[in-house]
């Protein structure tokens, strides 16, 4: 499998909302600070701190307006396009110590 990454972490004053459209991606978003709602392949979903949401290529995809405190980073997987995941949402998935690690990942 030929896969390679890029890593975003972001603050709510860098991006915010996001269009509808359809990724070419996986794409992994890890909650680590406040809240933010997705709408994905039409149906609703509220991601919080220690959340995870995954999206597999070909998804249709939009994210609404951020909460002030919400941080967030987000891991894009190019390469192979085939799905991985059927699930979604991950909730309260990652202990302190994991965002804790994401987070020194991001500011770094």
């Amino acid at each position: 499998m030929n896969i390679h990454y890029v890593l975003r972490g972001y603050y709510k004053s860098v991006i915010d909302t996001l269009p509808k459209l359809k990724i070419d991606c996986h794409d992994l978003t890890v909650c680590l600070n406040g809240k933010m709602t997705y709408e994905v392949e039409n149906k609703k979903y509220s991601v919080s701190s220690g959340d995870v949401i995954y999206m597999n290529p070909g998804t249709v995809r939009r994210r609404f307006e951020l909460e002030d405190n919400c941080r967030y980073v987000s891991i894009n997987l190019y390469g192979d396009s085939s799905p991985i995941l059927d699930k979604t949402v991950f909730k309260g998935v990652l202990n302190q110590e994991c965002m804790s690690i994401l987070d020194k990942i991001e500011n770094a």
